[in-house]
């Protein structure tokens, strides 16, 4: 359930206060911190969807103003170790000073022992000379467009098997290229290997030129 904006009531002093702020479409979290050198009231905001959110996210900015750290959303990893070798080593002796930088600027990965893991499974891909003997050899069959699509386009076979002309558009509107819907596959249920399967291919021209003269050879064969 989401939860319903209140009309904020009027915080009393030293108190943090949550209201929802319409212009924004969000909820404001307006945080007490005391006041500032000059005497001026410290009061940062904070935005969320929810109260939870925002909460949580004054909870965090006191957390940091207690510990004197605050670190900005887009601090690496790299900023930190090269703040604390600046900062975060004065009063050891020289020698911890170098090990330490030392150690700081090594790659860790390479101090890993990797596993040799298991041999990994053949591959079944065809290479350049046997995929282009594959296509010779097919020319002039029922399986020729089918191979040069699987090949060519970056269609998988599940997905060519079942394809139909439905799904290819060989003479789109101008200004659109020639491409090919997938959106079923030979799996259970007809759907593609993943959610993101579904997808428009534009294929190169060798593979429009070979459906095109597929589709009139199909024509021609069902006249």
């Amino acid at each position: 359930m989401t939860e319903t904006p209140k009309r904020a009531r009027r915080a009393g002093h030293g108190e943090d206060t949550i209201y929802w702020d319409p212009a924004k479409n969000r909820f404001v979290g307006a945080v007490s911190l005391g006041h500032a050198p000059n005497g001026k009231r410290r009061r940062p905001k904070v935005y969320g969807k929810t109260k939870t959110e925002v909460r949580t996210k004054i909870r965090d900015l006191k957390k940091e103003m207690q510990t004197g750290v605050k670190s900005p959303a887009n601090y690496t990893g790299a900023e930190a170790v090269n703040d604390w070798l600046g900062r975060g080593l004065k009063g050891r002796d020289e020698q911890t000073v170098n090990k330490n930088r030392s150690l700081a600027m090594r790659n860790v990965a390479l101090l890993v022992a990797v596993p040799e893991g298991r041999p990994g499974r053949p591959s079944k891909a065809l290479n350049l000379e046997q995929a282009k003997a594959v296509l010779a050899a097919a020319r002039g069959s029922r399986l020729y467009a089918y191979l040069v699509v699987s090949l060519l386009s970056g269609v998988r076979t599940k997905e060519a098997r079942p394809l139909a002309w439905d799904h290819v558009y060989l003479s789109p509107p101008e200004g659109v290229p020639p491409h090919v819907v997938v959106w079923r596959s030979v799996r259970k249920h007809g759907e593609p290997k993943t959610r993101k399967s579904r997808r428009t291919i534009a294929p190169p021209k060798q593979v429009v030129d070979v459906l095109e003269e597929h589709l009139r050879w199909q024509k021609q064969e069902r006249a």
